[in-house]
């Protein structure tokens, strides 16, 4: 297990990079993305990582570096209350291209699962097996109504995703998001089977930000007590922590530029 700890998010980023280039296994695996991969992985096992939240949507932007404009308007997918599959931003993924290989082998016009589809799962699949299906809001709704709640918890992989993996299909790499409101801090739990460190790494982690920011927005429309919650931490649970062999000239760079942007004490 390794562990990276940095109040400023931006040194957490770097230093999880660097971990994976100093400590990464190499390795071949059967699939990525659910297709062949093109190269060889290094690989960081059971990746830990904790940073405190920027309180403004601004500093996020500059201190995670997401990849945008895209990173923008997929989030507002995310959180549209649409359960969009394709997202319209597929079209531009990444800033870089299409994503016309994310279609599912046997629904020839949807993915295999979306992250607007499985956040408002309820208008696509309403009853569960006993209770009504859940979605983004609903979590909004429980923890306005009870703010010490430890329930809040919002699944991305469903039992599906087992068969579809078996069918060789994209499965997510997100497992889920657990919110927590304590001393008056919203801390988000976030818990992944695998990340790309180069193409997914950063946006994931503004994704968890974001639905931070907009829990606590939509919360205290609910329920008074959250407009003084504030922004608290984020911690994030990675089972593979990953990036192609090919990526690590990338990391090494993007190492040097961003710690070149880090003030000295």
């Amino acid at each position: 297990m390794i562990i990276v700890v940095e109040y400023n998010i931006k040194k957490a980023i770097i230093e999880s990079y660097k971990k994976l280039l100093h400590y990464g296994q190499e390795l071949s695996t059967e699939r990525w993305q659910g297709d062949k991969p093109l190269d060889e992985f290094i690989e960081v096992l059971n990746f830990v990582f904790q940073s405190k939240i920027p309180e403004k949507i601004e500093e996020a932007k500059k201190l995670i570096d997401p990849i945008l404009p895209w990173a923008d308007e997929h989030f507002e997918e995310r959180i549209s209350g649409i359960p969009y599959n394709p997202p319209p931003s597929s079209e531009r993924w990444n800033n870089i291209n299409k994503t016309e290989k994310w279609y599912s082998k046997e629904y020839k016009d949807k993915f295999s699962h979306t992250y607007p589809e499985r956040l408002w799962f309820k208008k696509v699949f309403p009853k569960g097996l006993r209770y009504d299906t859940g979605d983004l809001y609903d979590i909004v709704k429980l923890l306005a109504k009870e703010p010490n709640t430890r329930q809040c918890y919002m699944p991305m992989f469903i039992h599906e995703d087992i068969t579809a993996a078996l069918k060789e299909e994209r499965v997510p790499c997100s497992l889920g998001w657990h919110f927590i409101q304590r001393n008056g801090y919203l801390h988000v739990n976030y818990f992944l089977r695998s990340v790309d460190a180069v193409r997914h790494f950063r946006n994931d982690i503004y994704f968890a930000v974001r639905k931070v920011y907009y829990i606590l927005e939509e919360a205290s429309k609910l329920n008074s007590f959250f407009k003084d919650v504030k922004p608290g931490f984020i911690h994030i649970f990675i089972t593979s922590f990953h990036c192609f062999k090919s990526d690590r000239y990338y990391l090494e760079k993007y190492i040097e530029k961003k710690e070149r942007e880090i003030p000295s004490p």
